[in-house]
């Protein structure tokens, strides 16, 4: 009995791994995504002048494809990644970086090749992530933690509404895939 129950447990384990990797690839991927699109922006007319933003709008590109992607990230996005700043004894302090919507907007309306990034701007932001008794560690518990690490965290709370989260999982340490 003992022996089924550590197997089922295991296996939540890894689809709990799997799902998040998932989510982290598809994120990082709408990313890059997005920063194609940005890219596109550079394409030019039949007149030989930069394509107007309406135009490429229509094709899912620049500024309206921001908006997309900014709207689908808000209203689904329940975990971060980033590094501990501080632990205390039910709270951890995590700085991630996000994306930073209004300057991709600016980039993918502005006609300066000069001005476009090879990759997305994004911005730090602080999180205070509550950990209780329903929070599940993966790899290193709570005590395990130390400032500096990388960490990965799903919440109960999606996470471009606050900056105060609770954990229902933590992975640390938390390597990022390379895409």
């Amino acid at each position: 009995m003992n022996e089924n129950f550590q197997k089922i447990i295991i296996a939540v384990v890894v689809m709990a791994v799997v799902v998040v990797g998932f989510i982290l690839y598809r994120q990082q991927k709408t990313i890059s995504s997005l920063s194609k699109a940005i890219a596109t922006n550079e394409k030019t007319s039949s007149t030989g002048s930069l394509a107007n933003l309406e135009s490429i709008s229509k094709n899912g590109s620049g500024a309206s494809l921001v908006e997309q992607q900014k709207k689908g990230m808000e209203d689904s996005t329940m975990f971060i990644a980033g590094t501990v700043a501080a632990v205390s004894e039910n709270t951890i302090t995590v700085e991630a970086n996000m994306p930073d919507w209004d300057k991709m907007k600016e980039i993918a309306s502005s006609a300066n090749s000069a001005d476009k990034p090879r990759n997305a701007p994004t911005y730090k932001k602080t999180y205070k992530v509550s950990v209780n008794s329903e929070t599940q560690f993966i790899i290193d518990k709570l005590d395990s933690i130390k400032v500096g690490n990388t960490i990965h965290i799903t919440s109960k709370e999606l996470i471009y509404q606050t900056d105060k989260l609770t954990a229902v999982s933590i992975i640390s340490p938390f390597k990022e895939p390379n895409l």
